[in-house]
């Protein structure tokens, strides 16, 4: 069972499309693992995670340690996932866990809206970026610098560049 979860999870983390979750109520286990492993996460304040694992007598799956403990720091990571204590809402956004915390009434009016939002903006600079974030963490700077030059050239020769730099220059809105 976990391995075609992992190949879907692959699929989903390598396809360079922006993924947002929108979470409300537990995310336990695998749920908060997938969550973790998204782009954005707008959650409802009532929403709960719990790492679980250690609870079954399991260590993480899908992606849950590798996601953790680059969103909080090994030592925070340890903690959350060797005492599976839950964190609500607040304490998720405040660990750098989620990017919103929201009325659960909004919450996937704000998913969609950002989901919007990036789906209008220039489709090449979102998968550029998202590549120079995912490889920032293994990156010396030296590195990560390279790395910036060749994507801002190749997005530097896009249409979509010459749209942003006339409307920057003319005090507009940009239409990717």
């Amino acid at each position: 069972l976990i391995e075609p979860i992992h190949e879907g999870i692959l699929t989903m983390v390598e396809s360079g499309i922006p993924t947002i979750a929108a979470i409300q109520g537990a995310a336990a286990g695998a749920g908060m693992s997938i969550a973790l492993l998204t782009d954005l996460a707008v959650v409802a304040e009532n929403a709960r995670f719990t790492s679980a694992y250690i609870k079954i007598a399991a260590s993480p799956d899908c992606g849950g340690s590798w996601a953790l403990a680059r969103l909080v720091g090994r030592r925070k990571a340890a903690e959350i996932a060797l005492l599976s204590d839950p964190i609500d809402a607040a304490e998720a956004w405040r660990l750098g866990l989620v990017n919103r915390v929201v009325p659960t009434d909004q919450l996937y009016a704000t998913a969609i809206e950002l989901a919007r939002r990036i789906a209008s903006g220039p489709t090449d600079a979102v998968r550029q970026t998202r590549t120079l974030l995912d490889a920032a963490p293994h990156s010396s700077l030296r590195d990560q610098l390279r790395s910036e030059l060749d994507s801002f050239v190749v997005a530097s020769a896009h249409a979509d560049f010459n749209e942003g730099i006339s409307a920057f220059f003319a005090r507009r809105q940009a239409h990717f």
